[in-house]
């Protein structure tokens, strides 16, 4: 049904004579007051959230490489502030955003140890570490060695 066909009574009353009894008028109704609520309606609040995380994961990727990456650039970014910008993360993926950052940055690290032979410091520039020190002490957390270990261990398996 085209918008406005219901405008005046002869519309209404042209509409209610496709039916053959208040059945069909009922149904047609329900309908319609169906398609009428899901157009008119705000999104969920769990939508909401949701695509407040995917902004944010998409923000993240796409400036991963950048040392100084912090939550509240995050949070401007997106129009929320820092701290309900963490907890709608935490909420939605169950993980905190500093620790999905973080594991972003290893995993890439990890990618260009396997398939790269740059150096460790290019490695960690590029993916987004501040410092050597730092980039150790995590990757070393997260995966039991070292860069250079990480690097061999991936070259002996290769062949």
């Amino acid at each position: 049904m085209r918008a406005g066909a219901l405008q005046d009574f002869d519309g209404v009353s042209r509409q209610l004579d496709r039916f053959a009894n208040l059945n069909e008028v009922y149904a047609w109704l329900k309908n319609e007051m169906i398609a009428f609520k899901e157009r008119n309606q705000k999104p969920g609040r769990e939508t909401r959230k949701e695509d407040v995380v995917a902004s944010v994961v998409d923000y993240v990727s796409r400036h991963l490489q950048e040392s100084v990456l912090t939550v509240e650039q995050i949070a401007e970014h997106i129009g929320l502030s820092p701290n309900y910008a963490r907890t709608i993360f935490k909420d939605i993926l169950q993980i905190s955003l500093s620790d999905f950052i973080l594991g972003l940055r290893i995993e890439k690290a990890k990618k260009l140890l396997h398939s790269t032979d740059w150096p460790i410091t290019q490695i960690m520039d590029s993916a987004g570490f501040q410092t050597k020190s730092h980039f150790f002490t995590v990757f070393k957390k997260a995966t039991g060695m070292t860069p250079m270990q990480f690097r061999f261990e991936a070259d002996d398996q290769r062949g």
